[in-house]
């Protein structure tokens, strides 16, 4: 018995605000077809199960893990990276921030944590410790407190 491979999709978004349009293998990961793409910050850490949110992004401006997506859910959304945040090889402010702010002791989740940061800050100006907490609450990171955090929303939000 002979099995025809299955089709390859093609999918149109916009990433970091240019329209782009990509061939995806069948069941490949949105994490998988953006590393294709060149954008090594969406990270994998944890073998797609989701725990870790290294593959953090924004689709349509809500924070969503890639490992956990399939490439063709993307078609037709808008996708941000931390990519997107730096402006003429400058760092946004969350980015200088949370280097003011020594969060750079494991930069493995650093770009996940960007995009959260930024996400939060979208949404409240000057947000809490509590919305800190929460907006990073999907972030495992062993290596620094929510401390550093704190401060480097404090001195994004200034």
């Amino acid at each position: 018995m002979s099995t025809m491979p299955s089709a390859q999709a093609v999918i149109s978004f916009t990433l970091n605000g240019r329209p782009r349009t990509a061939v995806a293998d069948p069941g490949e990961t949105l994490q998988r077809l953006l590393q294709r793409m060149g954008i090594h910050a969406v990270r994998s850490s944890d073998d797609a199960e989701g725990f870790a949110g290294s593959d953090t992004f924004l689709m349509d401006g809500t924070p969503v893990l890639a490992g956990l997506l399939v490439a063709g859910q993307a078609e037709g959304k808008s996708i941000e990276t931390v990519e997107a945040f730096m402006k003429n090889g400058r760092l946004s402010v969350v980015q200088e921030a949370m280097l003011d702010a020594g969060v750079v002791q494991s930069a493995y989740n650093a770009p996940a944590a960007v995009l959260l940061l930024e996400d939060l800050l979208r949404r409240r100006p000057d947000p809490t410790e509590d919305d800190v907490r929460d907006a990073l609450s999907g972030l495992y990171s062993r290596s620094t407190g929510y401390v550093q955090y704190f401060l480097a929303v404090r001195l994004a939000a200034r």
